[in-house]
C-alpha cells in the first residue's frame, strides 16, 4: 500500500477515536452555555439552538457507532473523512449561527463569555481533528468568522479591540494547527518507511537462509557424488592387488610407483 493512502487510514483512525470526547464535550459546553445565557438572550433561538446542537450530535454519535464495526481500509476511510468534515462544518455553522444572538449588545460580560467558549471550543478541536486538517477548518472557521462580523458590527474602539484579539488567536491557532498536523504527518511516515525496512530486513534474512541452506545441500551433495568414484576406484585398486602378474608387468618400472600413488589417493 502507498505511504500516502496508509497515512489517510490512520488519520481516520485517529479522528474515530476522538470522536465520541470532542462531540460530547462540546455538547455539554453549549448546554453550560444554554444555562448562563438562558436568561439574557431569546430563549426560543437559545431552545433552537440546544435542540439542533443535540440532534447533531446524536446523529454523529449514531455514525461514529457504525463506523465501529468496519475495518477501516482506504475506502472505508475515505468515507469516514468526508463524514467527519461534513459533521465539523455543521457543527461550526451552529456555533457562528449562535454568535447572531448570542453577542448581546452593551453586554460586555456576556460578550466575552461566548468568546471565551468559541475559543476553548476550537482549542478542545485541535486535540481531536488536526490529525486531518479540512475537518478542523471546516469547524474553526464558520464557528469563529462569524462572531468577528457581529463583534465590527458593534462598532466601538472596544470591540475593533476584541476583532483584533481575535484575529491574532486565529492565526495563531492556525498555524499550531498546521505545526501539529505536520508532526502527526512526518511521525507516520517514519513509522511506515520503518514498517517497510523491517520487511525488507526479513526478506533479507529469509534469502540469505535459504542461500545458506542450498549451499549446505549443494556441498552435501557434491560430497557424496565424489565419494561415489573415488569407493569404486579402491574397490577396483583392491581387485587388482589380488591379481597374480606376470613376471615382466612386475618389472615395468614405473608400475610400482603409479601403484602407490593410487593407493594412497585411494586411501584418503
Amino acid at each position: 500500500m502507498d505511504t500516502g493512502d496508509a497515512i489517510t487510514i490512520e488519520q481516520a483512525k485517529f479522528i474515530h477515536r476522538n470522536m465520541p470526547s470532542g462531540v460530547i464535550g462540546g455538547t455539554v459546553i453549549v448546554l453550560i452555555a444554554a444555562a448562563v445565557y438562558w436568561n439574557v438572550v431569546p430563549q426560543d433561538y437559545l431552545s433552537a439552538w440546544v435542540a439542533a446542537v443535540v440532534a447533531l450530535t446524536t446523529f454523529r454519535i449514531w455514525i461514529w457507532r457504525r463506523y465501529r464495526a468496519r475495518g477501516f481500509t482506504l475506502e472505508v476511510s475515505r468515507a469516514w473523512l468526508r463524514f467527519s468534515v461534513q459533521g465539523a462544518f455543521v457543527s461550526g455553522v451552529l456555533w457562528g449561527v449562535a454568535s447572531l444572538f448570542m453577542i448581546p449588545p452593551e453586554q460586555i460580560g456576556y460578550q466575552l463569555i461566548f468568546l471565551w467558549a468559541v475559543s476553548m471550543m476550537a482549542v478542545a478541536a485541535m486535540f481531536t481533528f488536526s490529525a486531518h486538517v479540512p475537518t478542523y477548518m471546516a469547524y474553526f472557521l464558520p464557528s469563529t468568522l462569524p462572531a468577528l462580523a457581529v463583534l465590527l458590527a458593534q462598532g466601538t474602539a472596544t470591540h475593533y479591540g476584541f476583532v483584533a484579539g481575535m484575529a491574532v488567536y486565529i492565526v495563531i491557532v492556525v498555524r499550531f494547527v498546521s505545526t501539529y498536523n505536520r508532526m502527526f504527518m512526518e511521525t507516520q511516515k517514519l513509522r511506515f518507511e520503518n514498517v517497510d525496512l523491517i520487511g525488507q530486513l526479513t526478506e533479507q534474512i529469509a534469502v540469505a537462509r535459504s542461500a545458506s541452506l542450498a549451499k549446505s545441500r549443494f556441498l552435501a551433495a557434491a560430497s557424496h557424488d565424489l565419494r561415489q568414484p573415488m569407493h569404486a576406484l579402491n574397490l577396483y585398486l583392491g581387485g587388482l592387488g589380488g591379481l597374480d602378474l606376470t613376471q615382466p608387468a612386475k618389472a615395468t618400472p614405473s608400475a610400482p610407483k603409479i601403484w602407490r600413488r593410487t593407493r594412497v589417493s585411494a586411501s584418503r
